[in-house]
């Protein structure tokens, strides 16, 4: 599957959107009106008929330049290693030019796609005035998304599916360095084994930034993917890796020779067991490696109540969704519930609202208003659902407004919902109803 790479047009040869559509008609002809944007109208077509990018191009410039752009497009790196990227531009700029240096030697085999999250362009022009031949080559490239207000592992980790290159999806963040040897390490894998395999680069220390990496084939990461409506993080990598196992019994699954594995705690193993999965791990001994930027301390989740209580739940989540067996599911449940209680008792009231609710601060009165909320019809799997939610008090017609939940989905998050909207509208004076 071909990943949309216009990012390469934009930011590795200066197209230009206005002139484009302003020197060529067909571009709102053919193009806008079917839902093509100038840059895809461009790629489609344009380049093809020796169109430039800009309008300071022509003759044997023009004709170097559709050359590099085509050779750029037509690259089919193995390895894809992605970054996502909010608000932390400060590491970016300290790791990622050892990351371009590292991998230099490998860059007709690997690209490097960072996904920015921040609603201004400091990262990106900064990256397109610092690397602008990686950009040309398509070695390194850079886009923008508007997915995220605040951090969501999941929906962060799952926004380079439509665009990605490479045979093998590599998960990064912006405080890690892959080295050379550990990309040789993927790429001989891959050799080994066409079907596919499974790595997860955990270094069995907790906190030191190397559970999150994660590698695996392209196709089954936009198979499966990450879950979007856990919490906003904790166990993330985790579910995955297990949602693979269970999506592909039998995948090569590789580790590094560590004392403890991810797979290796007792809820896992008794999971595991459970769902009949037999999963022998091929342990590795590590390469060379360099150590991430912006380390925890091993024990971060036991001694933040909020992180743990993410944790609890995302895992309990994660055993519900893959659980072969009704009874099983249903102990899962509980313990989503309990995990949910224990989440919106550790958050402050004042952050509770916002955090969980898009739109929350439209409802603000505290004015002792009584509001009154419906909750999304239970319907398995469905995914994000507005509550709605509105006033009668005082006169005039009622006050309606539609709460878009950031996590959760309404099979199983409804007591999470429920009381965190209500201990959010009690704390600024409102009163809550379920209708």
């Amino acid at each position: 599957m071909d990943g949309d790479r216009s990012d390469i047009l934009l930011n590795g040869y200066g197209f230009d959107p206005v002139w484009y559509c302003r020197q060529y008609g067909d571009v709102g002809r053919d193009g806008l009106s079917s839902g093509l944007t100038p840059a895809d109208h461009y790629l489609a077509l344009g380049r093809h008929l020796g169109r430039p990018a800009h309008g300071d191009l022509s003759g044997a410039a023009l004709a170097a330049e559709l050359e590099g752009l085509e050779a750029a497009l037509s690259a089919r790196p193995v390895l894809s290693y992605c970054i996502p990227v909010l608000d932390r531009f400060d590491l970016l700029r300290t790791t990622l030019p050892d990351i371009l240096k590292e991998q230099a030697p490998r860059a007709g085999q690997v690209e490097i796609l960072v996904m920015v999250f921040d609603a201004d362009r400091a990262v990106i022009d900064w990256v397109r005035a610092q690397f602008p031949e990686a950009l040309r080559s398509g070695f390194l490239r850079v886009r923008h998304s508007d997915a995220l207000s605040g951090w969501h592992f999941g929906i962060a980790k799952n926004a380079f599916r439509s665009c990605l290159s490479g045979q093998v999806y590599a998960s990064l963040d912006a405080d890690n360095v892959p080295t050379l040897e550990e990309t040789d390490l993927l790429l001989a894998l891959h050799e080994q084994h066409p079907g596919g395999f499974l790595f997860h680069h955990f270094s069995g220390v907790w906190g030191d930034g190397s559970s999150g990496r994660v590698s695996l084939p392209a196709a089954l990461y936009r198979r499966v993917g990450y879950d979007e409506r856990f919490m906003p993080r904790q166990f993330d990598e985790i579910d995955l890796i297990l949602g693979c196992l269970s999506a592909r019994p039998g995948l090569p699954y590789f580790c590094y020779d560590t004392e403890e594995t991810a797979l290796s705690s007792e809820n896992i193993l008794r999971f595991l067991a459970a769902q009949g999965l037999d999963v022998a791990p091929h342990r590795l001994p590590f390469p060379a490696r360099i150590a991430a930027l912006d380390a925890k301390e091993a024990d971060y989740v036991q001694t933040d109540p909020v992180i743990r209580a993410m944790h609890s739940y995302n895992e309990a989540a994660c055993y519900y969704k893959l659980a072969a067996l009704p009874e099983d599911r249903n102990r899962h449940l509980v313990e989503m519930k309990r995990s949910a209680q224990r989440f919106i008792q550790a958050v402050s009231a004042e952050t509770l609202g916002n955090w969980l609710f898009q739109g929350f601060s439209r409802l603000g009165t505290g004015q002792g208003t009584r509001w009154r909320v419906r909750l999304p019809a239970r319907a398995p799997l469905s995914g994000h659902r507005c509550l709605e939610v509105w006033s009668a008090q005082g006169e005039g017609p009622p006050v309606g407004h539609a709460l878009q939940p950031r996590f959760g989905h309404a099979d199983t998050a409804r007591d999470l919902w429920l009381g965190a909207l209500k201990k959010a509208l009690q704390a600024q004076g409102d009163l809550l109803v379920e209708d």
